[in-house]
């Protein structure tokens, strides 16, 4: 602490030595010298805050430029389409909205949305902090009946893929303005607070944490538990875990929102996306057989999405592959409807044959990564080993290279 004063104590001493050697001391350089003492004093505390609120500033940009917004969007992360491919989803979006705004049954429980690989729970939560965000609402498109959320609602979005328990609560602490770095300690400095924070904290990604299940016991059902008392409630994304052993974890402490339930899930909202995706009318400079075939299309988004099941991830590889085929698909041959992809496997090993090919090493190498935990391998080592234990050869660093520089 006393570290942090010496710059402003600096400016008081400086300011009282200049006053002691003056030649002439009038009131007016008195009431100054007071000034600047009271004031270099206080200089130190008021940079610090100044600095973690533009380092908090850029934590949120980052997270909603990197992972919200592009799948709020519809799109890969890694994707350089700039428009919106968002569909559907009405339901669920309507229901978390109201929630949002402080409307509806069961207000005051916080929300778990679930559901299988591929279906859609980031780009749902995407949406939702897109269009609480005033720097992202104007870019995302919606439709004009729309109900969206209040503007500064959500205090918080984190994307917590390989982050441990006391890295979650050090970024709800900052975005909280709280000074704490532990679960611990921000659950007690919340215990013991005297007044309520009205706000909802989005926390997606929660099964691909560094531990999902001490994530949750440690620190978010708690802040769960706790948030008719605290203002604080919960927005989560996070896959069921086997036999739904991670929901459970929640107890009664918040409300799950099941995307593959049929009340949540229409099939016309994936074979939207798909003629969205095939058409690319958002993105002009990109390449596409089916940008002059809206009829066609619509026909291929149909029949995807019925091969596609409840699956997003699966239509949007199948569309991309399409894209990258060059030729439009020809619904004048027997059974075209039948070709396409019914799981996330035999999508990605289309895709990766159309859009990204290189043959077997290439598929290994990418499922590996697949596979893996967190945000994927640091060493390359690693990646290569594991690449080789799933695979259908052996790999080095040399290949994870060539896939990197690709």
């Amino acid at each position: 602490m006393l570290i942090h004063l010496l710059p402003g104590v600096a400016i008081g001493a400086g300011a009282l030595l200049g006053l002691a050697s003056a030649d002439r001391v009038t009131p007016t350089s008195v009431v100054l010298t007071v000034l600047l003492v009271v004031s270099g004093t206080g200089v130190p505390p008021i940079v610090d805050r100044l600095r973690e609120r533009a380092a908090l500033h850029t934590e949120h940009a980052e997270q909603l430029r990197g992972h919200f917004r592009p799948s709020g969007r519809g799109v890969l992360p890694s994707s350089l389409r700039e428009g919106s491919y968002f569909a559907g989803r009405t339901q669920a979006l309507g229901e978390l909205t109201a929630w949002i705004n402080g409307e509806g049954p069961d207000v005051a429980r916080s929300r778990v949305v679930t559901g299988a690989p591929g279906s859609g729970k980031s780009a749902v939560l995407g949406r939702l902090v897109s269009t609480a965000d005033a720097r992202t609402r104007s870019e995302t498109p919606t439709a004009p009946d729309q109900v969206l959320p209040r503007l500064g609602a959500l205090g918080a979005a984190l994307h917590v893929r390989g982050r441990t328990v006391d890295e979650v609560a050090a970024e709800i602490s900052r975005a909280l303005s709280l000074d704490e770095t532990t679960a611990g300690g921000l659950l007690a400095r919340l215990r013991d607070a005297r007044e309520r924070r009205a706000t909802v904290v989005v926390v997606d990604g929660v099964d691909e944490a560094a531990d999902a299940h001490r994530l949750i016991v440690d620190l978010l059902e708690p802040l769960a538990a706790a948030a008719g008392r605290t203002g604080i409630r919960l927005l989560v994304g996070t896959r069921p875990g086997a036999e739904d052993d991670l929901l459970r974890l929640f107890a009664g402490s918040a409300r799950v929102v099941d995307l593959d339930e049929a009340r949540y899930l229409d099939r016309r909202d994936i074979a939207e996306y798909v003629r969205l995706t095939l058409l690319a009318e958002s993105d002009p400079q990109i390449t596409t057989a089916y940008r002059s075939r809206p009829g066609l299309a619509a026909s291929v988004g149909a029949a995807v999405a019925v091969r596609s099941g409840r699956s997003f991830l699966v239509a949007q590889l199948t569309a991309l592959s399409l894209m990258a085929a060059g030729e439009p698909v020809d619904t004048s041959s027997a059974g075209w409807q039948e070709a396409f992809p019914a799981t996330v496997g035999a999508a990605m090993e289309r895709y990766l044959q159309d859009v990204r090919p290189g043959g077997p090493w290439l598929r290994d190498l990418l499922m590996a990564l697949a596979w893996s935990q967190g945000d994927g391998f640091d060493d390359p080592r690693t990646w290569a080993a594991a690449a080789t234990a799933l695979g259908t050869d052996v790999y080095s660093e040399r290949d994870v290279t060539r896939l990197i520089l690709r």
